[in-house]
């Protein structure tokens, strides 16, 4: 049976799980051997000064090393590779260190985007797709804004695998730790990575939410609130038309939304009011499952179950400034009863606002425009 509590969050238990299984095992294993020449960039990576010649060596380290991806038949070696490459992206010695990356990602930057194109030509269809999803994961591991645009290219890719790897280069957190860097000057990369991921939203699969979530705390800024805002929007929607899928991904939007909103609230309102709402459709879906057997499967019901419980004890507590484990109890208990009065408690009704929105000083939002005391009902699932 799955535990109530769920804290992370499990790719096994995805709809396009075996299919991400499937191609790591292709892509990701170990091999043994040595395809590339190290000796020549061991002397460079100790040098403090580079010259001319220094430069020329890391560059044809890296082409030498991407192009292993181009010509290998049996990719049981590329995470070598791969490795082997990140190894060596950084100088041993201080003083060269500005010059050392400078050359490197440069390098990595041309030869990488090269190789992309050259893996686009590819006739077999395996094939392309092992050296694409391969140089992408390099692109992640490197983590370097300079290897942005070959990922962005494969944003709107038909392959979910190509697609995922795509949106997990460009919130990579040492990408994300770079463009916070940029956010006082040049944020046209900024701009940029919110408007692709903005299109995406309608179509993404839970674990490309899961990395935007994550991008979303890391980035930290207003388009960072806006888009995550966005993702909560879209989990509401999805429990009011009851096509949810995966509702262990809304502890990452929770906690996210949570992370948000200051103890006490603020002046902006809209990140309590979306935690709010979307949490009440968490446990109202979760009481209509357990008041009509049939409703919903153990499953859905445990992973719910799991969302509010960690909510509880990670969010409730701090929000309220009280601790509680009133949910926690009720669910280990099956007690329907104790359930709705906590939900009664929390979000109110038509009469009273609940201690979510008293505590944290907002209202909820009706469909047409004006306040409204408590969440947004959820209503029955169409045909039922």
């Amino acid at each position: 049976m799955e535990s109530f509590v769920c804290v992370h969050f499990r790719i096994a238990d995805m709809s396009r799980a075996n299919v991400f299984f499937a191609a790591l095992l292709l892509c990701v294993c170990v091999a043994t051997g040595d395809a590339v020449e190290t000796s020549q960039i061991e002397k460079v990576r100790s040098k403090g000064v580079l010259e001319a010649e220094d430069l020329a060596v890391i560059d044809d380290f890296i082409a030498q090393a991407v192009n292993e991806f181009i010509a290998t038949t049996d990719f049981t070696g590329v995470a070598r590779i791969r490795t082997l490459i990140i190894s060596y992206s950084t100088s041993n010695q201080q003083s060269a260190a500005v010059q050392y990356a400078a050359q490197f990602f440069e390098s990595a930057r041309r030869h990488i985007t090269a190789a992309i194109e050259t893996a686009r030509n590819i006739e077999d269809s395996g094939r392309r797709f092992k050296v694409t999803l391969n140089l992408l994961i390099l692109i992640d591991g490197l983590g370097d804004i300079r290897l942005l645009d070959p990922a962005i290219s494969f944003l709107n890719s038909d392959n979910p695998v190509i697609r995922y790897w795509a949106i997990r280069c460009i919130t990579n957190p040492e990408v994300v730790g770079k463009l916070a860097v940029q956010q006082a000057g040049d944020s046209q990369l900024i701009d940029r990575i919110m408007t692709r991921l903005q299109e995406l939203l309608d179509t993404a699969s839970p674990e490309e939410l899961a990395v935007m979530v994550r991008f979303c705390e890391e980035l930290d800024n207003k388009q960072a609130e806006q888009l995550l805002l966005r993702i909560a929007d879209l989990r509401i929607s999805c429990y009011e038309n009851w096509t949810v899928k995966y509702e262990l991904l809304d502890i990452t939007v929770l906690k996210a939304l949570s992370a948000a909103i200051p103890t006490g609230g603020a002046a902006d309102p809209e990140p309590a009011r979306k935690f709010a709402q979307l949490y009440s459709h968490v446990m109202q879906r979760y009481i209509k499952g357990l008041a009509r057997p049939g409703l919903l499967s153990d499953q859905q019901k445990h992973r719910l179950a799991s969302v509010l419980v960690e909510i509880e004890n990670k969010c409730l507590g701090r929000l309220l400034e009280i601790r509680q484990s009133v949910i926690k109890k009720a669910v280990e208990e099956g007690n329907l009863e104790s359930l709705k009065h906590e939900y009664t408690r929390l979000f109110g009704d038509e009469t009273a606002a609940g201690e979510i929105a008293g505590k944290l000083g907002f209202a909820y939002q009706a469909p047409g425009g004006g306040d409204r005391l408590s969440p947004l009902p959820l209503g029955e699932p169409t045909g039922q």
